[in-house]
């Protein structure tokens, strides 16, 4: 991965380069390299005032930026940070940017809808998730988008198994069920 971030850094015009690097922002948020994915998504910023983006490739870079902002308000919720208003804030304002950008981009736009059903969840609005994951679902399902699919699966799974979770299933589905689901 990192070898073909410097192939396109030294050889590819600028879009690519963009989009390349935002999948590189996203790849260290899920693997937990928050550090080094808020330095990827600066680097982005700076270079996102200079280039004309099409869809495709600013879709990449908000979902990246939509999932940063749902890290930073996840730990606000666990810490109890005075900040969390401003987290919501933040995670609202990409989230709304990352469906909008990313409708014409199916598999984008069924992870828009999961990450939009996290942030509902962490901010309370435990029904609102469910309506998102199953947009999310339905989504997926219709258009085949398995590794989205399963990623859905897995947050329903994680989020409906939390201690204090008001609910136990969606579409008849437990926690449990949902993390099977996500294996295959």
């Amino acid at each position: 991965f990192h070898e073909g971030i410097t192939f396109i850094d030294k050889k590819a015009p600028k879009p690519p380069h963009f989009q390349m690097h935002a999948f590189k922002a996203r790849t260290l948020l899920l693997s937990g390299e928050i550090e080094k994915a808020r330095d990827c998504l600066a680097y982005l910023e700076t270079m996102r005032g200079e280039l004309p983006l099409s869809a495709i490739f600013l879709s990449n870079y908000l979902i990246g930026r939509f999932m940063f902002a749902l890290h930073e308000l996840e730990k606000a919720v666990k810490t109890g940070n005075a900040s969390y208003g401003k987290y919501v804030q933040e995670a609202h304002a990409w989230g709304k940017k990352s469906l909008k950008v990313s409708k014409n981009f199916k598999s984008d736009h069924v992870e828009a809808m999961r990450h939009m059903g996290t942030f509902y969840w962490l901010t309370g609005k435990k029904r609102d998730a469910l309506k998102w994951w199953r947009m999310s679902i339905e989504t997926g399902e219709a258009f085949k988008m398995k590794p989205e699919l399963s990623r859905t699966y897995f947050e329903i799974g994680k989020r409906l198994s939390e201690p204090n979770s008001p609910y136990k299933e969606l579409n008849g589905i437990s926690a449990a069920e949902y993390f099977n689901k996500a294996k295959t």
